[in-house]
């Protein structure tokens, strides 16, 4: 005798659910990622924090870490994070074509949690954002912070590796 089929089984694509409850804002910024999380926090009256662990990627160049703070704003039921988007990895690349094919030579090179945005630094990503939400407030005052060079709204939907953003 054959089984009986569930009839009640609901597939779900992942059209069916909304991920872009978050604002991003993208930074351009010489400065060290404490550094930027200190003026933010001084300038936004937040408390960022590093998280303990960076955020691990793995693609075609090596592995790859970044660095990220979080802050709860309970009050405003606000998720805020900066994360590094650009990182320095060190890559051990064999040499063609040597006499010395067996000796690896390591170079360092950048790659990007959202390639997207690679002329940006930093992104400054804030969950739970409803629709009265506007940034151009955040993005003025964070353009007032000494060697932060470009303040930019970045559009999610343009972002092909927004999956990188989803923790």
């Amino acid at each position: 005798m054959a089984a009986p089929k569930n009839k009640n089984i609901v597939k779900f694509a992942l059209d069916c659910f909304d991920f872009n409850d978050f604002e991003l804002i993208a930074i351009q910024s010489g400065l060290e990622d404490y550094r930027l999380a200190f003026h933010l926090n001084k300038i936004l009256h937040l408390y960022l924090v590093r998280e303990k662990k960076d955020i691990h990627l793995t693609n075609d160049k090596g592995d790859s870490f970044f660095s990220y703070y979080v802050y709860e704003d309970l009050k405003q039921d606000l998720i805020w994070r900066l994360i590094e988007n650009k990182t320095n990895i060190l890559s051990k690349e064999m040499k063609q074509g040597s006499l010395f094919n067996e000796l690896s030579h390591p170079f360092e090179t950048s790659t990007y949690l959202i390639p997207e945005l690679k002329n940006f630094d930093y992104l400054l990503q804030i969950e739970n954002v409803d629709v009265f939400y506007s940034s151009d407030e955040i993005i003025h005052q964070i353009s007032d912070i000494r060697n932060v060079s470009t303040v930019y709204a970045a559009n999610t939907e343009n972002i092909k590796s927004i999956n990188n953003l989803i923790f």
